[in-house]
Parts: C-alpha cells; sequence; structure tokens
C-alpha cells in the first residue's frame, strides 16, 4: 500500500500501542523507525499479515502484544497520556507518508549489541537510538 492510503483506525491505534509499548520513552526518530518496519512488514505480507494491526499483532513479533501483562497495559493507557499522543502522532506520521524511511527498508530490529540470527543483511544494519534495523538478506 503507498503511504496515507488504505489505513483505518485500527491500524493507526494497534501500531500507536506498539510504539507506546515498544519504545514509548524513546524519542521521536526512534517511534518512526520501529513504525516504518511494522509498515515495510505489512507491505511484505506473508506470515506477518497483510495490514498494519495484523503486522503489530503476529505472534512473537512484539513483546507489548505477546506478553498479557504487556498488553493489559497497553490497551490500559488512554490518549490523554502524553506518552499515547506522541506515539498516535508518530504513527499517523508515518502511515501518512509525511516520515521518510531510515530503516533501509527494515523489517527486522533488534536491540542494540544483540546479534542477529543467520538470514538477516548484516551490512543493511541501521541504528536508530537502543534499536538495530535489518532488511532479510534475500531483500539487500
Amino acid at each position: 500500500m503507498p503511504p496515507g492510503e488504505g489505513y483505518g483506525a485500527e491500524d493507526l491505534e494497534t501500531l500507536a500501542r506498539t510504539l507506546l509499548g515498544t519504545c514509548g520513552r524513546a524519542p521521536w526518530p526512534v517511534k518512526v523507525a520501529v513504525a516504518h518496519v511494522v509498515l515495510n512488514r505489512a507491505r511484505r505480507g506473508g506470515w506477518w499479515g497483510s495490514s498494519v494491526a495484523a503486522a503489530c499483532r503476529a505472534p512473537w513479533q512484539f513483546d507489548c502484544w505477546s506478553d498479557a501483562d504487556l498488553r493489559r497495559r497497553i490497551l490500559a493507557v488512554t490518549c490523554e497520556t502524553p506518552a499515547m499522543r506522541e506515539c498516535l502522532a508518530a504513527a499517523a506520521a508515518v502511515l501518512g507518508g509525511l516520515e521518510p524511511d531510515r530503516t533501509g527498508a527494515a523489517c527486522h530490529l533488534l536491540p542494540r549489541g544483540v546479534r542477529p540470527k543467520q538470514g538477516l543483511a548484516r551490512d543493511s544494519r541501521t541504528v536508530i537510538g537502543p534499536f538495530a534495523f535489518y532488511r532479510d538478506s534475500s531483500h539487500s
């Protein structure tokens, strides 16, 4: 999907809550980078699913959806919370095509310093804040 097309309220809210649970206290560029990973996954489809919401909630991808306690916490946060408002703004900016993808079209992120599994192009690594972003070797 091109930026700004075909994204609904569920995609926006789910992406914002994913950002909140994954990098809620991180600076804006980190939130934007993580949002682009989700968007890149949704565009690739496959087992991640073909929507932004599905890519966020795919099994074992984001702890905030896989861990029941974390999921309850991010679902309890309201839009009146400054952190949630910033995550909503970052999600809207990425989905609306207002923020460029500085991850190098990455579909994977790891905490900086964690070695990637085989199959990720190590030379495709982009570091933004506490994360390293990677493409699959087949998409380098």
